[in-house]
């Protein structure tokens, strides 16, 4: 399974990761963000994932699908994360998980950078911070 680990470059106030809650949101959003910026607070099935300076996020990919019309057909990615970051009293760190569909211009499966967010493909070996398996009961009886 693709996995790959994002945080935020220093000097960058941070960034939304928009997860949608189907394909057809995410294709709402793709089709007219350009024109219209606010549709992201118009959509109902959006989780709207705050990524500051100093949280780590590993993200799992779980599948795509493909959608548009006739020339214009994108690809939304299916994905779990978990978002690592600073506790308030200092005392830790709280994470939080988050399942849904993005697109690759929110989150590439590959080695990226840009001014706002690195992210770094991860091997097996190398995603050993956040066991997501454990975090989603993966291996719970049932």
């Amino acid at each position: 399974m693709k996995k790959v680990s994002l945080n935020i470059v220093d000097g960058s106030p941070g960034r939304i990761l928009p997860v949608f809650g189907s394909v057809e949101a995410a294709y709402v959003w793709y089709t007219e963000a350009n024109e219209n910026p606010a549709i992201l607070d118009m959509i109902d099935e959006v989780d709207k994932v705050v990524v500051n300076p100093g949280d780590y996020v590993e993200v799992e990919w779980r599948g795509c699908e493909f959608t548009g019309t006739g020339t214009s057909t994108v690809r939304v990615d299916l994905v779990r994360f978990a978002r690592c970051y600073p506790s308030k009293n200092g005392s830790g760190h709280l994470v939080s998980l988050h399942y849904g569909w993005v697109l690759d211009c929110i989150i590439p499966f590959r080695d990226y950078k840009d001014e706002h967010i690195n992210v770094r493909k991860l091997l097996d070996a190398d995603s050993n911070k956040l066991n997501l398996g454990i975090m989603f009961k993966d291996d719970e009886q049932r």
